[in-house]
């Protein structure tokens, strides 16, 4: 498994991210030269970027997951474990259900 796929399998279950930010992810990463991008090849893909035809809120959009995914990658060996500083699991509201709670939607009789 590459760096890029333990990433996004981290994001989806770990973190629960949204199946449209796997695919934003994956369309910053088609940006990158490799998993290990030097400073040199940071500063090439915003200008292939550019020289592409992508407006600067495009670059910074690709440019905020591309740095999510370096942040992860300058910890992936560190001593720390996910755990170790993992938030709880959440779920979207709308997973919760108020069924049996007695709770009453605005125009709905008792």
């Amino acid at each position: 498994m590459t760096r890029f796929e333990q990433f996004i399998k981290e994001r989806r279950y770990l973190i629960n991210v949204s199946e449209r930010s796997i695919e934003w992810y994956k369309q910053a990463f088609r940006w990158l030269p490799n998993e290990d991008p030097t400073d040199q090849d940071l500063n090439q893909v915003v200008v292939k970027m550019r020289d592409g035809g992508l407006k600067a809120r495009s670059v910074n959009s690709y440019r905020t997951a591309i740095n999510a995914y370096l942040h992860w990658n300058s910890n992936a060996e560190g001593a720390c474990s996910p755990f170790d500083l993992l938030p709880a699991f959440r779920t979207s509201p709308s997973m919760i259900s108020d069924e049996g709670k007695g709770n009453k939607h605005v125009g709905e009789q008792a």
